[in-house]
């Protein structure tokens, strides 16, 4: 069985289509809640709660427990701007570690201990 450049475009096609159902809906704009952002950015709840000022919470409500929703412009702005630059060549040789460029000054060893 061969198949033509038109069949492996509509299994890519169809296997895009699947990965788009399953994938998780974050929406451009509006609020969202902490489920959402949680699996936006595959952390837990705490680590959502944690860093709540840094994705823009906005509390509703009063009291020591409001309910949290996070502006999703705000949230994918943060995602855009956490992005891991790609990892830059590393040297092919590695230099050991540097023998006496220590800073720290040592305490001084008793005589009795060097005989």
């Amino acid at each position: 069985m061969s198949l033509t450049p038109a069949d492996i475009d509509a299994i890519a096609a169809r296997v895009v289509e699947l990965l788009e159902e399953r994938a998780p809906r974050f929406p451009r704009q509006g609020l969202v809640d902490v489920d959402a952002v949680a699996a936006l950015l595959g952390v837990s709840h705490t680590w959502v709660y944690a860093h709540q000022a840094e994705l823009g919470a906005v509390r509703l409500g009063g009291g020591p427990r409001p309910i949290l929703r996070f502006d999703a412009a705000v949230v994918r702005d943060y995602v855009e701007g956490r992005r891991v630059a790609p990892a830059r060549e590393q040297p092919t040789s590695r230099a050991g570690p540097r023998r006496g460029s220590c800073s720290v000054e040592l305490l001084p060893v008793p005589e009795w201990a060097s005989a």
